[in-house]
């Protein structure tokens, strides 16, 4: 999308579908994967439609105005908890199209919290291996984005990334 009319009209469409699906995805977040068999909140129809809101937003994260963008940022990694959920796989895959295409300047705006929210689920026993795998990949490519564009910031969220993923490691060592 080369045209900025079009740009600006196609990200407020997304942005406008993000917000309604943000209500459910929130709810959906809520729902833990072991309790997703017992748990009847909502249909598997609004589920799947939640889903494939993740899905969309991904694909059309390199085609957003940065404005939306960051709006989708601003919210997106709340959904991300201390556990696994049935939507954290879809959320993971969205921070990173996000953490890729934003701005550097955006991104260091959001760092602590991204980072924090990322440390967080990291730490947290019980999380699969993938998804763990996943948040650490995601630390590591907005670290080296922080890296390049300012030296001194990225290095006071190192401890305690390292205290996180040296806990992680532990606690699979452990479990084998």
């Amino acid at each position: 999308m080369h045209n900025p009319i079009v740009k600006k009209n196609s990200s407020k469409a997304v942005l406008f579908m993000y917000r309604k699906y943000m209500p459910l995805s929130e709810q959906l977040n809520t729902v833990k994967l072991s309790d997703a068999q017992q748990s009847k909140i909502q249909s598997e129809s609004q589920h799947l439609e939640a889903l494939h809101m993740f899905n969309v937003l991904t694909l059309l994260v390199p085609s957003l105005s940065e404005n939306v963008r960051v709006k989708i940022i601003s919210g997106v990694y709340k959904l991300l908890g201390c556990s696994v959920s049935s939507c954290t796989g879809h959320i993971l895959r969205l921070l990173e199209a996000l953490l890729e295409y934003l701005k550097v300047e955006h991104l260091v705006s959001h760092s602590d919290s991204i980072f924090s929210v990322l440390t967080l689920y990291i730490s947290t026993d019980n999380n699969p291996i993938d998804t763990v795998i996943s948040a650490s990949i995601l630390l590591r490519n907005g670290l080296k984005r922080l890296q390049d564009a300012h030296p001194s910031l990225w290095i006071k969220f190192l401890p305690s990334i390292f205290t996180s993923l040296a806990g992680a490691y532990a606690c699979e060592h452990m479990n084998l």
